[in-house]
């Protein structure tokens, strides 16, 4: 829909061609029949023969000169009279990361009787899903998590905690710098990203399945030897200056930063980004440290691989690359830092950035104690919602260029119902918008859904429900190993639900997650 949208713009901007595809094939199919390489030559030489438009950016501070017309003209002119020298032959790549491991056999190894995924349980403790799966060929996505997250950290060496995964992740690994792990990844499809929220620790990876061991190297040495090159360090945290040097003319950021403290005040656990302050006190010995808390102990993650492999070869790399993890030193729980939810109404205007556009989100946190039931019945709700408010508010009023809304029934640290609705638009319609959005949420949960609306809602979900990938499968590897309660079983259950669920259980929901009495709004609009 986006592509045909985008041709019929340029059709009454500039006068381009309107097709349907099959014309469209056929065309382009005769220019490509027609292309020669002196065509293709012209086309560069039409490109890079033209003086260069320097654009230079930077933030609005002090302590930071950015070039002026004249030095960037220096620059360039000087460009021809630039001697490059011959890059020296870099060291010969090693073909692989590490040497493979003694493999340490698991202690218990099962198989599911009703999906057919294998879990293998090592001594260290880690345990290890392995999914055989041809929804993608040759590709392999694995999930790593555990509890813990920044809610084990202290207050002080939350800065750290909040960056270390980002350092890590640009600093290589074991013995190899990002330069050597670049070269020894040429050609190779795997990549392996560390992350920490307030309640857990973990890693997405993915591979080829033809790179499938390459990847086993890398998660292992990333929990094992993690690097935090100065190079590394000193790029992440002057992007974070960066951002704090430019946070008025950021709305985005400081969107956020109104939402997070309407919710938890001056709570110093809970910022959206770390503070000057925060930075030019940055230890990398306490992210070092942290890190190994956090990713060192096998015990305390779960390791889910789904994917296009088979079964036999990868419980082989598993024992190798993982059994021989560190592990059984904690519990891997999590600390419980989050407040209540406001109980009033909180209204924050926000002035930041420049132009036209606003932007004005509400959101809503209440306790709830989601079921299957209900969380397959939330998926509904957020397709009716977004569905009369876009209807309503963008078709019928023209007063928002985007608006939607989404439905979280989380259950850690708090088991909550975080629901929110964010609209762009007009600022100065950033009023009559909440005034509707009010209104319609109101209606919702005094009238229910109409039958046209709830059977829509329902049709889409069912195509949703269709549409499962590596992912889904491994999250709910991953949600069945840290909520028993919540069995992989519910991927296949939740088709069933969609035909027995009521538009009064759709009235009943929508009245439990917006509760229009304790929210909070935050509106965006420009500097004046």
């Amino acid at each position: 829909d986006l592509q045909f949208t985008d041709q019929i713009v340029a059709f009454h901007l500039t006068g381009t061609n309107l097709m349907n595809p099959g014309q469209r094939f056929d065309v382009e199919s005769g220019i490509l029949a027609r292309l020669t390489s002196e065509d293709v030559e012209m086309a560069l030489w039409d490109i890079v023969g033209r003086p260069p438009v320097v654009l230079t950016l930077g933030p609005d501070d002090p302590g930071i000169e950015i070039p002026g017309p004249e030095r960037v003209l220096e620059v360039l002119a000087g460009l021809p009279e630039v001697q490059l020298e011959d890059r020296p032959d870099a060291d010969p790549v090693e073909t692989e990361l590490m040497a493979s491991p003694h493999p340490i056999l698991p202690e218990r190894t099962s198989v599911d009787p009703r999906f057919g995924f294998t879990t293998l349980q090592f001594g260290n403790g880690a345990i290890v899903y392995l999914w055989e799966s041809n929804i993608a060929t040759e590709a392999v996505f694995g999930l790593v998590e555990g509890f813990g997250g920044t809610s084990l950290v202290d207050l002080g060496d939350l800065p750290e905690a909040f960056l270390m995964s980002e350092i890590v992740g640009r600093s290589g690994v074991g013995d190899h710098d990002v330069p050597s792990l670049r070269r020894a990844l040429a050609g190779r499809i795997v990549g392996v990203s560390p992350f920490i929220t307030e309640t857990r620790q973990g890693l997405e990876v993915d591979s080829s399945s033809q790179d499938v061991e390459t990847l086993f190297q890398l998660l292992h040495l990333t929990l094992t030897r993690p690097r935090f090159d100065p190079s590394a360090v000193d790029a992440v945290l002057d992007e974070m200056r960066t951002l704090n040097a430019s946070r008025r003319d950021l709305p985005d950021l400081l969107f956020e930063e109104a939402v997070s403290g309407a919710y938890y005040g001056d709570d110093p656990r809970y910022f959206v980004i770390p503070d000057s302050e925060q930075l030019s006190d940055f230890d990398v010995a306490v992210a070092e440290r942290l890190f190994t808390e956090r990713f060192g102990d096998a015990s305390k993650l779960a390791f889910a691989f789904v994917g296009d492999f088979d079964t036999a070869e990868m419980a082989d790399l598993a024992a190798r690359y993982i059994g021989t993890l560190p592990g059984g030193i904690g519990d891997g729980g999590f600390l419980d830092h989050q407040p209540l939810p406001p109980r009033t109404v909180q209204t924050v205007t926000v002035e930041a950035g420049a132009g036209d556009q606003g932007q004005i989100g509400m959101f809503f946190t209440n306790e709830f104690e989601a079921t299957l039931v209900d969380r397959v019945t939330a998926q509904v709700v957020e397709l009716i919602v977004t569905a009369r408010l876009r209807e309503r508010i963008r078709e019928d009023l023209s007063a928002t260029y985007s608006i939607s809304a989404s439905i979280d029934l989380q259950r850690d640290p708090d088991a909550f119902a975080e629901a929110s609705i964010v609209s762009s638009g007009d600022p100065s319609g950033l009023e009559q918008i909440s005034t509707e959005i009010v209104a319609d949420i109101e209606s919702l949960q005094i009238d229910g859904p109409s039958q046209a609306e709830f059977g829509t809602a329902v049709e889409q979900l069912r195509d949703e429900l269709e549409l499962v990938d590596n992912r889904l499968l491994a999250t709910a590897l991953i949600t069945a190993h840290l909520y028993p309660d919540q069995p992989v079983s519910e991927i296949a259950d939740a088709y069933s639900i969609v035909d027995e669920i009521t538009p009064e259980q759709v009235r009943e929901l929508a009245g439990a997650v917006f509760d229009l009495g304790q929210r909070i709004e935050v509106r965006q609009v420009p500097r004046s």
